[in-house]
């Protein structure tokens, strides 16, 4: 395997990791969806039957987010060291056929379980619905790159932005906690993601690369109080206590 071949392979297996938890040791070991079940039931959160298919096609939209996120950061180290171009090879392959991406990555012994997959996966991802989705979250890319100054902030409103977006289109009301749960998986995801590309590069080179990260939340005893969210600061999400993501309690509990 030549070095062109090597790094899309590594593109491909930055796509694989979004299936994974970064919140929970080890880091990176467990399903994003399993961990997130968990955390409804310590919350004792519910919803009823009929979100179940709402609440997998959010998932799976959180799955793209996080691979859109990646390609972000990415880009912020092959400014400065053009051989990780390659890895973009890697992502494209995963998009163009996201859909069957989505029920590889979801088969027995692999991130998830096909549970979790939306009803209308294959129509949903076809390629002008792949097309939507990404010129949709690089619009929302391009409106904070212009208004905010440093690249973590950048980062910060374009995870905000695209997570109430995604809860939008599918009618999703996500709660204080759970909005919190997922900017926190996907800065867990941020963390690997620099770790994983500076693998990649040589050591000298290193100190002049500044790609991305998300600003991290202060977190105070009251923080710890409310299931780690700071309820002073629920006026910034769109979406306040309406409602929860519950839909793969029952799924993953069979």
């Amino acid at each position: 395997m030549g070095r062109k071949e090597y790094l899309e392979s590594m593109g491909v297996r930055a796509a694989r990791r979004a299936f994974f938890s970064y919140t929970t040791e080890p880091e990176g070991s467990y399903s994003i969806h399993r961990v997130f079940i968990r955390f409804l039931e310590v919350n004792r959160m519910d919803m009823g039957q009929a979100e179940k298919p709402k609440a997998a096609a959010f998932l799976t939209d959180y799955i793209l987010l996080r691979i859109y996120v990646a390609k972000y950061v990415l880009a912020g180290y092959a400014e400065t060291y053009a051989p990780l171009l390659d890895l973009f090879r890697g992502f494209e392959k995963v998009e163009k056929k996201f859909s069957l991406f989505m029920e590889r990555e979801t088969a027995p012994g692999h991130g998830a379980e096909r549970k979790f997959l939306p009803p209308d996966l294959r129509r949903r991802y076809d390629e002008r619905g792949m097309r939507k989705t990404i010129e949709l979250f690089d619009s929302i890319s391009r409106r904070y790159e212009e208004r905010e100054d440093t690249p973590e902030r950048v980062m910060k409103c374009i995870v905000d932005e695209c997570l109430s977006t995604i809860a939008i289109r599918n009618e999703i009301s996500l709660s204080a906690p759970s909005f919190w749960f997922f900017t926190r998986e996907m800065n867990g995801y941020i963390r690997y993601l620099n770790r994983f590309y500076s693998g990649l590069i040589p050591p000298a080179i290193h100190e002049r690369i500044k790609a991305p990260m998300m600003e991290e939340e202060t977190r105070s005893d009251a923080d710890e109080e409310s299931g780690g969210f700071n309820y002073e600061r629920a006026a910034y999400i769109i979406f306040a206590i309406a409602g929860v993501i519950c839909a793969l309690i029952a799924a993953g509990s069979r």
